[in-house]
């Protein structure tokens, strides 16, 4: 891991912006929350390991990294029961998921609400 990549991660675990989520498999994830979807462009067309200011009252999770060897709806479930647990405020969780080798093309939109999270796909 690189010098960049490294400080990133420290930094992000310092603002309680990392997450590890163990669920039978393993999750990593790092995320910013913002207050609305117009700072979104802000925190997606920024240089990879750059770790801007997000506000801490935020309602939106933005998912920058979610890192795991394979990725199901148990882990994901748990992701969101964590997420929720520390950051009870959020309303809508954004993931822009990039194909291998390629930049984040596919938008994930995730809502909660009373009756649970809602997710929308984006292209």
């Amino acid at each position: 891991m690189d010098q960049d990549a490294e400080d990133y991660f420290w930094i992000m675990a310092a603002r309680n912006r990392l997450l590890m989520v163990d669920e039978g498999r393993t999750a990593l994830c790092t995320f910013f929350l913002l207050q609305d979807e117009s700072q979104i462009p802000r925190f997606y067309d920024r240089r990879c390991w750059t770790t801007p200011q997000d506000y801490p009252d935020g309602t939106l999770l933005y998912i920058d990294k979610l890192m795991a060897h394979t990725f199901n709806q148990t882990l994901f479930r748990a992701l969101v029961r964590t997420l929720t647990d520390r950051f009870p405020q959020w309303e809508q969780m954004v993931w822009y998921r990039p194909r291998p080798g390629q930049q984040p093309d596919r938008r994930y939109t995730f809502r909660r609400d009373r009756g649970g999270v809602h997710a929308n796909l984006y292209r």
